[in-house]
């Protein structure tokens, strides 16, 4: 397939659904470190601790297949499949 699977970090809960369904195993949720934290706004440090200190990073996105699977599981719709052909351009 030639999708890629973009994650919306502001909308993500990292519940871990997604990863659950992935037939790849190119999610993972994990701890975000002191360092990154400290790079935050206050409102994101609010939510990283909603989160539980929780990330979902995308790990292997090169392998996604573009199934699909991962949209109906997560319930934020903070996953989207996009064309690993588009390309955006910037016109200053």
């Amino acid at each position: 397939m030639n999708k890629t699977i973009i994650v919306n970090q502001d909308k993500c809960s990292a519940c871990g659904d997604c990863q659950k369904v992935c037939p790849q195993k190119i999610l993972k949720i994990r701890k975000v470190s002191s360092d990154e934290k400290r790079n935050m706004s206050f409102f994101q440090r609010i939510d990283c601790f909603y989160h539980k200190n929780n990330k979902l990073e995308v790990i292997d996105p090169e392998n996604c297949i573009g199934c699909g699977l991962c949209l109906p599981a997560c319930c934020h719709k903070a996953i989207t499949l996009e064309d690993k052909s588009f390309q955006c351009v910037t016109i200053e």
